[in-house]
């Protein structure tokens, strides 16, 4: 059982769209890159974007803390509004609360217009709550049941009914909030 990792990087991508236009610069803090996760959502990501968009990439290790150190170190070459990226992208949302405390640190030192935006300004980070973020069944969301929930609806039918479930059970995600109430 497992979100379309894929699937959650078109979202991103979706997402950046939607708030940005159809160009610009994002920063994408991704996963460990030996992970599957990572690497299918960052190809979804960059699919989405259809080449319009410079990603700039960056490594993490999926912590809130591994993500600031990483922005951190990001930032430290800049030294003008003009090298930000338009939109942070983070691959969860314990990254993202890092990257908003590295930008909330970088703007306090530079005096530029980053953190002091609120959220759902024009620089957002867009996997954090409230703001928009992919949503998979795993994280309870209304319309669809929880990845336990499936995994014991699976486990009912293979011991009533003998049926076993496919090798890999991709469970569907969503944009939160959905993308039209994100359009500019």
């Amino acid at each position: 059982m497992t979100c379309d990792q894929t699937e959650i990087g078109r979202i991103h991508g979706q997402q950046v769209r939607s708030l940005l236009g159809k160009a610009g610069r994002v920063l994408c803090v991704t996963g460990h890159m030996r992970n599957v996760a990572a690497l299918r959502r960052l190809e979804g990501l960059k699919a989405s974007l259809n080449g319009n968009f410079e990603v700039v990439e960056l490594n993490a290790d999926w912590t809130s803390e591994g993500a600031r150190m990483a922005v951190e170190r990001w930032t430290s070459a800049t030294t003008s509004e003009k090298d930000l990226p338009g939109m942070f992208v983070a691959h969860n949302d314990e990254m993202a609360l890092g990257v908003r405390q590295a930008l909330r640190d970088f703007d306090s030192q530079h005096n530029l217009p980053l953190a002091g935006a609120p959220i759902t300004g024009l620089r957002r980070i867009a996997h954090v709550r409230p703001t928009s973020r992919a949503r998979g069944a795993s994280e309870g969301h209304r319309d669809h049941a929880p990845a336990s929930g499936v995994a014991i609806e699976w486990i009912d039918r293979a011991h009533a009914q003998g049926q076993l479930p496919p090798v890999r059970v991709l469970l569907p995600v969503a944009s939160f909030p959905a993308l039209p109430r994100l359009q500019r």
